[in-house]
C-alpha cells in the first residue's frame, strides 16, 4: 500500500488511443482517430503487437451506426487474452449483436461467427469462450482450442425474476451483469445495483447449482478468493500481494451510465473495491488518488496468471 508508480515515455500514441482491455501486464489499445487500429502493448516493455487492419478484412460496412462507434463505445463486449511464455493471444469482440469478430496470433486477418443469441457478457479462460445470454439466464461455452471453435456446453436455466429482491425501482436500479469464471472453472453471475439517492453500488453473486438450470445466490466467495469484475475471473488472494479475499475489485468506467430518472450521470472514473462481507465498498489508497485526476481508471494485474 501507499506506493504510487509512474511509468514514462509511452509514446505519443499511447496519448491518442483509448484502453478497451486488460490481460496481465499487456493493454489492448485502439487510436483515437483511426477506429481501426488496434495493437497490443505491453506497459513496461512498451513491446507493441500489430493487429490486422479492420478496414479491410472486415466484410461489415464501417457506418457510425454500426461497426466501430458503437462498438468502442461499450467496451463490455471487448475481450483481450494473452499468454506471456508463448506470445499467443486473443482479441474479440461482438458488434451489431450479430457477430462475434475475432483474431488469434495465427491468423493474418479478423474472422467472424454469426450468433443468433444477445449474449450480455463473456469471458476468455482454458482456450474457452464462455457467453452469457442475459433473457435466459444462459451460459453457452465454444472451445477455442482447435482452428475452428466448436460450443461444448450450454445451459437450460430456469428463468428467474431478476428484480424481485428490490421491488421499489424508485430507490435501485439493476446497472449490469456479468460474467465470472472462478479459478476452479465454476461459473458465476455477478449483479451490480446502484442506489438512486446515492453513488453507491451493491453486489449479489449467483453460480449453478448442480443441474445447471438454477441460479443460487453464493454469500461468501471465502478468505482466499476475490473477483477482477472488469477481467471476469477470480485469484487466489494470498498469491497477489495486497488483494483482499472475498472481495469485488471493478471501475465504473466499464458500468457508465446515464440515470433517465434523475437526469445526471454517474461519476464513475474511478476504480473501487467492494467486500463481500461488509457489503462496504472503499477506494485503494485514498492519500495518493486524492491527487490524481483519474480518467476511465481500471484494475489489472501485472504477470497475471490464471491458475
Amino acid at each position: 500500500e501507499d506506493k504510487l508508480y509512474r511509468i514514462q515515455n509511452l509514446g505519443a500514441n499511447f496519448a491518442n488511443s483509448n484502453c478497451l482491455a486488460t490481460y496481465g501486464s499487456w493493454l489492448l489499445m485502439q487510436d483515437d482517430h483511426q477506429y481501426n487500429i488496434i495493437y497490443i502493448l505491453n506497459i513496461f516493455t512498451c513491446e507493441k503487437i500489430d493487429l490486422p487492419s479492420m478496414k479491410s478484412q472486415l466484410r461489415i460496412e464501417e457506418t457510425e451506426d454500426d461497426m466501430f462507434l458503437v462498438r468502442f463505445d461499450n467496451n463490455r463486449y471487448v475481450l483481450f487474452w494473452f499468454d506471456e511464455k508463448t506470445k499467443d493471444y486473443v482479441v474479440m469482440w461482438i458488434i451489431q449483436l450479430r457477430f462475434l469478430v475475432y483474431s488469434r496470433r495465427v491468423d493474418k486477418f479478423w474472422k467472424q461467427i454469426e450468433i443468433f443469441d444477445f449474449f450480455a457478457d463473456m469471458v476468455y479462460k482454458d482456450h474457452k469462450l464462455y457467453l452469457y445470454t442475459s433473457w435466459s439466464r444462459d451460459v453457452k461455452v465454444l472451445d477455442f482450442s482447435q482452428d475452428i471453435p466448436r460450443q461444448i456446453f450450454e445451459t437450460q436455466v430456469n428463468y428467474d425474476d431478476l428484480g424481485k429482491w428490490c421491488l421499489n425501482t424508485h430507490i435501485c436500479r439493476i446497472k449490469n451483469e456479468n460474467l465470472v469464471v472462478r479459478v476452479t472453472g465454476e461459473v458465476l453471475r455477478v449483479k451490480s445495483i446502484v442506489s438512486y439517492n446515492s453513488d453507491v453500488w451493491y453486489f449479489r453473486i449467483y453460480k449453478l447449482d448442480s443441474s445447471n438450470s438454477e441460479w443460487e445466490k453464493l454469500d461468501s466467495l471465502g478468505d482466499e478468493e476475490a473477483i477482477f469484475l472488469d477481467l471476469g475471473i477470480t485469484v487466489h488472494a494470498n498469491t497477489i500481494q495486497g488483494i483482499d479475499g472475498n472481495s469485488i475489485y471493478f471501475s465504473g468506467n466499464h458500468n457508465f451510465y446515464y440515470d433517465s430518472y434523475l437526469g445526471h450521470f454517474w461519476s464513475e472514473k474511478d476504480i473501487f473495491i467492494f467486500n463481500i462481507g461488509t457489503q462496504e465498498i472503499k477506494r485503494p489508497h485514498p492519500s495518493i488518488f486524492s491527487s490524481i485526476q483519474l480518467s476511465n481508471a481500471r484494475w489489472f494485474v501485472p504477470n497475471f496468471k490464471q491458475m
